[in-house]
């Protein structure tokens, strides 16, 4: 949890997927303690979701289903923020090789 709560905002929004499995009471913690710091979340599969949630079929096909939505979602997102997710900022697409 370094890295997102050193960048943590109330202008950077997190997305939190939850699945119902064993880490489901620690990421329903989680979210709750985002939430305690006032923090934008975005959260799907837990009892206070606010994005649709595809339902609990399988644990191991969940999280797999749930990215194509979410993908979308964060590119429509980032567009509407002005952002351009095939050109990001002081990063480059093409790795080069030696």
């Amino acid at each position: 949890m370094h890295g997102p709560l050193a960048c943590a905002s109330a202008e950077i929004p997190f997305l939190v997927l939850r699945q119902n499995d064993g880490s489901s009471a620690m990421v329903d913690a989680l979210i709750a303690e985002l939430r305690v710091r006032k923090l934008n979340v975005f959260s799907a599969g837990d009892p206070t979701g606010v994005l649709p949630w595809i339902g609990n079929d399988d644990p191991i096909c969940d999280a797999i289903t749930m990215l194509l939505p979410a993908y979308a979602t964060i590119e429509q997102a980032a567009r509407a923020r002005g952002f351009d997710p095939d050109n990001p900022p002081n990063l480059s697409k093409i790795t080069e090789t030696i």
